[in-house]
């Protein structure tokens, strides 16, 4: 039907085919590696335990308030209450 000279003329481009099959399979195998275990963490986000985030804003955070970590307005105000007496006290 079609002459090889034509086929390969037209559509050699200079690449060996074992190597464009080799590319080709290692791209299909990782795209499916990478499938699986896009599976698997959604299964565990799906199906795992429904865990709370911690809370991240520090003013009701329990374990910053156990650590006297406190925003920084708040910090702010302590200073300068304290501050504030200290310049009392020294009049």
């Amino acid at each position: 039907m079609y002459n090889n000279e034509i086929i390969v003329k037209y559509f050699n481009f200079g690449l060996n085919i074992k190597i464009l099959l080799v590319f080709w399979l290692i791209f299909i195998l990782s795209i499916i590696v990478l499938g699986i275990g896009l599976f698997f963490m959604s299964l565990q986000i799906i199906l795992g335990r429904r865990k709370e985030f911690p809370d991240y804003r520090i003013g009701h955070n329990a374990e910053l308030r156990k650590r006297k970590i406190y925003c920084p307005k708040t910090e702010q105000r302590i200073i300068d209450r304290q501050s504030s007496n200290d310049f009392c006290s020294s009049c």
